[in-house]
């Protein structure tokens, strides 16, 4: 086989998954667009009363949050629905997060137990306070994430569980928004929910609200805001629409509590639950629990001959702050990329099974192939170029305008959502939107250059932050790499 021969066949594989690539994207968009047209008339209306036992358990894990726990508490105490819980979780905190609470809310030590059926590293004390009646703070030994949700999980005794991380900021209505698929006409096959999320970097916070923000003069929150509306509002709503989104951000998102113990609460090196150990992950540990959990639940729910649906809601109504360094950023991405790997080798046996329907057949696949090995592609794909390039086998011309094209559909692409999002949150908004930071010509104009800077630098950023968390994942790193948090400061 002689080397053009060669040289042919990678040309022709790597045209072949590009342009699926770019047709899946297309698909996405145009998705998208048809599901938020549809939804914003039901979505700017007032959303009807729970009925029956529709009560929430929020449970927030802490570790180390002191610069924001206090304003999240209030924050969610602001939530004007009618029945739900706050469970914050203390996973052995070495700052002065439950101090701060201990003080802000007078809590007092209670005795109360819990039965845990899933296998946690435990509670030292649980705290009630007199001051919020909403509010129960439990410390505990450090254990991660996933195992302070786990705890939470069992002291939790309402039917719907609501996982939020502690630097997000929800409107008072966004409990309402996640609840409602809850109750539609096919609400008994919904599983989980998740929102669209936001950046709150440079946002204003009057009486536990975001009412404002300010467009960051930072190059990485910029692009973050970018890619949250590019990658994640769109990717996440077409996803959803064809029952192959496997993403729900921990940041907020919304189960049935029944569900979630059925299938064995989310993994953590401390769960035993029995399901957990008929697939042999007990004792097994993942840095992205949000992801792993959606997979296994789907999983779960296709193996007891169910039907389950996850709802992913395309409009703003979580606030959260991302990383404004690059070293933050460098380690956060590192850390998803890593959990994705995670889950794809636990659910390994999921990948083209037909068993398993949409999971097994379309989504495992899409998240392996577009996703898991996207960096590894891209920079094989770069380096092939490189080459063709130097050996004059490509037109250098060629080559300028084709990256000239892609460049301008994105500022065409980023345009166009932009545009959506705002007229939408003008017009219909059941929630505050005003936190966006798109609403000034000149904002606008610089959301669309930076754009354009982003492909052509974040993107290979991102991609480097990939490979190293695909060595990462095969070196077996488990380290989670904390950011950290310049807090909400309320100017009531």
């Amino acid at each position: 086989m002689n080397l053009m021969l060669i040289v042919h066949i990678i040309e022709s594989l790597l045209i072949i998954y590009f342009s699926l690539y770019l047709l899946i994207e297309l698909a996405m968009i145009i998705i998208f667009f048809f599901v938020w047209r549809s939804d914003s008339d039901s979505a700017s209306s007032p959303q009807k009363a729970p009925v029956g036992n529709q009560g929430i358990s929020i449970i927030v894990p802490a570790y180390n949050e002191e610069m924001t726990i206090v304003d999240v508490v209030e924050m969610l105490g602001e939530s004007d629905y009618p029945d739900y819980e706050i469970i914050v979780v203390a996973d052995g905190c070495t700052d002065s997060t439950l101090k701060r609470l201990i003080y802000h809310y007078d809590l007092e030590e209670v005795s109360r137990e819990n039965v845990d059926t899933i296998g946690t590293s435990g509670f030292r004390q649980v705290y009630t306070s007199p001051v919020n009646q909403l509010l129960t703070v439990i410390d505990k030994p450090n254990g991660g994430k996933a195992d302070a949700l786990n705890v939470g999980l069992s002291f939790s005794n309402r039917p719907y569980v609501c996982t939020i991380d502690a630097d997000s900021i929800l409107d008072p209505q966004a409990l309402k928004q996640v609840a409602a698929p809850f109750m539609a006409d096919d609400g008994d096959k919904v599983e989980m929910v998740g929102g669209a999320l936001a950046v709150a970097n440079k946002s204003k916070l009057v009486s536990n609200r975001l009412v404002d923000g300010e467009f960051p003069r930072n190059p990485w929150v910029i692009f973050q805001i970018i890619e949250y509306l590019r990658s994640f509002l769109v990717s996440r709503t077409g996803l959803a629409k064809i029952r192959a989104l496997l993403v729900l951000s921990g940041a907020f998102t919304l189960f049935r509590r029944e569900s979630l113990l059925e299938a064995g609460g989310f993994l953590s090196p401390q769960n035993k639950h029995p399901y957990v150990k008929k697939l042999g992950i007990d004792g097994r540990h993942t840095v992205c629990e949000d992801l792993e959990v959606v997979v296994r639940l789907r999983r779960y729910r296709k193996e007891q001959n169910g039907s389950s649906k996850t709802v992913f809601l395309p409009r703003p109504i979580c606030w959260t702050e991302v990383p404004e360094s690059a070293a933050d950023l460098a380690h956060q991405r590192n850390r998803w990329h890593r959990g994705l790997l995670e889950t794809l080798h636990i659910h390994r046996s999921l990948i083209w099974e037909p068993f398993y329907g949409t999971l097994g057949l379309l989504a495992m696949p899409y998240y392996l192939i577009f996703e898991a090995l996207a960096p590894i592609i891209k920079l094989f794909a770069l380096i092939f170029v490189g080459a063709l390039l130097a050996w004059g086998l490509v037109d250098r011309m060629v080559m300028i305008l084709l990256l000239l094209s892609i460049n301008i559909a994105a500022v065409v692409f980023i345009g166009i959502i932009t545009v959506i999002v705002e007229n939408w949150g003008r017009k219909h908004s059941p929630v505050n939107v005003s936190a966006l930071r798109y609403k000034k010509n000149p904002e606008w104009v610089a959301l669309l250059g930076m754009s354009v800077l982003g492909d052509l630098t974040f993107s290979h950023f991102r991609m480097f932050w990939q490979l190293r968390g695909t060595w990462d994942f095969l070196r077996g790193v488990k380290s989670w790499n904390k950011l950290d948090r310049k807090g909400f400061h309320d100017n009531s």
